[in-house]
């Protein structure tokens, strides 16, 4: 076993072929794979600057924020910069309907002043290190790949819980190239995490909709928080005794400004991406997944906006589910018209031919990797059905109507703290404590019902009647069929709906109330039919399909066993190197690679609520007062670059080539949406917004002067 594994991780550590300013890159590995490479693209850090294991590096200025997104440390004094959308959910928690923040933006002119969210988490990754060896020798060979998963999953734990210091620090164990690799992650998590300041959403979230996912772009996409702890610098709950902590490391901040053809580098926790799928994944991304999502987002959303248009504090409240709703839904439209005109799925199956013509070559390599292929065909094939259905089901429910949502949380909390002996379920009320607030308070009963009418018809709609919950059949007897009316019923009798009687049911859950509930009913019935239909006849195509996807994995690396290398993104820190440069995104058209004001200026209509400019905003640009961060007359707004980024790199810090930030990632272009399946060097870019603007706006338009002397500028 210990002579396949060091024959394994040999194969492993070689690269397989990339393009130009490809890949999301692992830090530990820079110094062997990237540095040449990077320095001969005009870097002039090493890479210990960048990582560095038992020294601050620049990797400890870069922090996961929220769960969801990247973010930078700026200033000795525990001040964060993110984007605006980043950070959009704690801008609206913070929000009332007589203070909208999300509309008039937020400015602290002092520490006191500052706004903590206690939903909000920043991590800082202290450790990152490879457990291959101890997870893959843990496994017997010729184990099952349901056998395999077990153990995995249990070393891993093991693993962890070593690693988390008695519950000081979080620490997981996470899989790369297809359950080939493992890694060790640790994080430092502080929770005591405030507002400092945020552009109003006419500036933050400029070009709203029509301008998502494109480029030219005029949207100043960022926020700024600060991160406090104990007296020792330690983690803590929020408390007024709290003092920002001192990072190990922040940016120095350049406002001398970018020229095409400059070095930039992106660090950041990019969260996933797919450059090994296979031609029928491809087929099935086009077919299924992203038609589904467009279609039941389309029906939602139109909801949610007409209401939302037609109440302020409807507005307020759907604002950050639209964001995040419509964000996807735009693109998997823009994701399934690239795949289309670049040709992907063909692409993909030349690479496919390419594989079996080399694992055909050999009686060895067949018997190891002859059958990947079509492993993940049959499994991509047998679970067509049940992964349609599953994914509306999702859609229609969960992710459309919140009490659905919350109900599915607290069923399958209830039945994990529930004593079969003693018939009891123990208190279950600080598992949702913080989370009841932002439910009562973010959602219309109104609103809340159309969305679950239309969803709930679109659902039996479009799927076979072995996948509708039983719950339609009680709506058939009970309620004549009747949508409306059961729906009533819901919202008026069961305690989902109540804020005070599902508090009270919480701190003391009982199994005849949870059985007996409107609610619970439906929401069972649904997880029913989740859980224990499509669940349970997808098990056995999904083990075949990740059984094929790791001999695949195993076996291109063996195929192209001298080429550079890299795993796909699964939130975990990564660095991409490129260069500012514009693109030519069809015949005779040239974008170039930066934005000004003027831009912002010349979208501006005071009819469309996407491109309203602030009264301000317009005063600063007239009288061109515009401090140390105008260019000739003109403010930087946007740049692009060929970085490789994906979601999980929003916020994430752009650097020049002395490791000074240039900018904040927010974007990626229309035109290589197909980038998480397929990198499109011609195409393929990167958008961040112009730190110069984010300056101007915290300087001019905030008024917070202070924040900037706070900053290390360099000149």
């Amino acid at each position: 076993m210990v002579c396949r594994l060091c024959l394994l991780f040999l194969i492993l550590l070689k690269p397989i072929f990339v393009s130009a300013d490809e890949g999301m890159w692992m830090l530990p590995f820079l110094k062997d794979l990237n540095e040449f490479k990077m320095k001969q693209a005009g870097m002039k850090l090493s890479a210990e600057d960048i990582y560095n294991p038992i020294a601050p590096s620049l990797k400890d200025a870069v922090v996961l924020f929220d769960n969801k997104c990247s973010a930078e440390m700026i200033s000795s004094q525990g001040l964060l910069l993110t984007n605006h959308h980043c950070g959009y959910d704690a801008i609206q928690h913070l929000s009332t309907s007589t203070n909208d923040l999300l509309k008039k933006g937020f400015w602290a002119h002092s520490r006191a002043e500052e706004l903590c969210d206690t939903t909000v988490r920043v991590a800082f990754m202290l450790r990152f290190e490879e457990v291959t060896e101890r997870v893959l020798s843990a496994i017997p060979a010729e184990s099952s790949w349901i056998s395999r998963e077990y153990i995995v999953d249990s070393i891993s734990n093991i693993i962890s819980v070593e690693a988390s210091d008695s519950g000081k620090y979080e620490s997981s164990v996470e899989s790369f190239f297809d359950a080939n690799r493992f890694f060790l992650v640790v994080y430092e998590v502080f929770r005591d995490v405030r507002l400092v300041g945020a552009p109003p959403e006419s500036i933050g979230s400029y070009g709203g909709d029509t301008d998502n996912w494109m480029w030219p772009r005029h949207t100043g996409d960022f926020s700024m928080f600060r991160i406090y702890g104990d007296s020792l610098g330690c983690p803590a709950s929020y408390s007024k005794n709290n003092i920002p902590i001192k990072p190990k490391k922040f940016f120095p901040i350049s406002i001398k400004g970018i020229q095409e053809g400059d070095f930039s580098m992106v660090m950041g926790f990019p969260g996933s991406t797919d450059r090994y799928m296979t031609s029928w994944e491809v087929n099935q991304e086009m077919t299924v997944i992203n038609p589904n999502r467009i279609k039941t987002r389309e029906i939602k959303q139109k909801i949610w906006t007409d209401s939302m248009h037609s109440d302020a504090a409807i507005n307020l409240k759907y604002s950050a589910r639209y964001k995040h709703s419509s964000n996807y839904w735009k693109y998997s439209i823009g994701q399934n018209l690239a795949l289309k005109k670049l040709n992907v799925q063909s692409r993909k199956e030349e690479q496919e031919k390419a594989f079996n013509t080399w694992s055909n070559s050999d009686s060895l390599l067949m018997k190891n990797y002859g059958g990947a292929l079509n492993k993940i065909k049959n499994g991509v094939n047998n679970k067509a059905e049940f992964l349609h259905a599953g994914q509306l089901l999702s859609e229609c429910f969960y992710n459309s109507v919140d009490l659905f949502r919350i109900g599915r949380e607290i069923f399958i909390t209830a039945a994990e703290n529930y004593d079969k002996t003693s018939q009891q379920i123990t208190n279950i009320y600080p598992f949702f404590v913080f989370e009841l607030n932002e439910y009562f308070k973010n959602y219309d009963i109104h609103v809340e019902k159309k969305t679950a009418v239309a969803m709930m018809n679109y659902y039996i709609q479009n799927v076979d009647a072995q996948y509708i919950p039983y719950i339609y059949a009680t709506i058939q007897k009970k309620y004549k069929g009747n949508l409306n009316k059961f729906l009533a019923a819901m919202y008026d009798k069961s305690i989902l709906a109540d804020s005070a009687k599902l508090v009270a049911f919480l701190k003391a859950p009982n199994r005849e109330v949870l059985l007996s509930d409107i609610g619970f009913k439906a929401v069972y019935s649904i997880i029913e039919k989740s859980n224990f239909t499509l669940e349970q006849r997808n098990s056995c195509c999904r083990n075949e399909f990740l059984e094929g996807r790791n001999e695949y994995m195993r076996g291109l690396l063996t195929m192209h066993a001298d080429s550079v290398f890299y795993p796909d993104a699964n939130f975990t820190m990564r660095t991409s190197y490129g260069k500012i440069k514009g693109y030519n995104p069809t015949d005779a058209v040239h974008y170039n690679y930066y934005t000004t004001l003027d831009g912002v200026i010349s979208k501006m209509n005071p009819e469309n609520k996407e491109f309203i400019v602030p009264e301000k905003l317009m005063d600063l640009y007239q009288q061109k007062d515009f401090g140390e961060y105008g260019l000739n007359g003109k403010v930087p707004v946007a740049f692009i670059s060929t970085n490789d980024i994906t979601g999980g790199n929003s916020g994430s810090p752009v650097i020049n080539a002395k490791g000074e930030l240039i900018g904040t990632a927010f974007d990626g272009n229309w035109e290589s949406m197909s980038g998480d399946i397929q990198y499109e060097p011609q195409l393929q870019r990167c958008i961040s917004v112009d730190v110069r603007y984010v300056l101007f706006i915290v300087e001019k338009l905030g008024g917070c002067k202070y924040l900037i002397d706070e900053m290390e500028l360099v000149r």
